[in-house]
């Protein structure tokens, strides 16, 4: 299999790029306040957007668009509400804490996706938890 189609790959960069927003985020919310900083981000994020956006789609007006535009409108409140945050508290304590949006993300998913819930999945989500727990303290 390439390496470029194989999801773990993706993933291992999700987590550096995710660690150095992260860390970049604090850096400049110690700087600049967080409505400057959303207002940077966003602007950030619509030219990787537009620069991945490099096939010739048209985007029909459907309800797959909706919930596209739903996930777009939470994640860009959530980024809002964590950049105050990261203005207002500590990164190690912030950062952590935040995450927590997967203990939200996998019960939507059991209930209306009908993913499994194994006995790792939970053991990896009590993980999950107790990591935090004590990162955040």
């Amino acid at each position: 299999m390439n390496i470029y189609q194989d999801w773990r790959f993706f993933t291992g960069l999700s987590i550096v790029c995710w660690g150095l927003w992260g860390f970049f985020s604090k850096l400049t919310v110690n700087r600049l306040d967080w409505g400057t900083v959303l207002v940077l981000f966003s602007l950030s994020s619509l030219l990787v957007a537009s620069v991945s956006f490099h096939h010739s789609y048209s985007i029909i007006f459907q309800k797959s668009a909706l919930i596209g535009l739903l996930a777009g409108i939470t994640g860009a409140l959530g980024f809002r509400f964590f950049y105050q945050a990261l203005e207002q508290g500590a990164a190690s304590v912030v950062i952590p804490c935040s995450s927590l949006y997967i203990l939200l993300a996998v019960i939507l998913a059991v209930i209306f996706l009908n993913e499994p819930l194994t006995i790792k999945k939970i053991l990896g989500i009590i993980s999950a938890i107790i990591a935090i727990a004590l990162l955040s303290q």
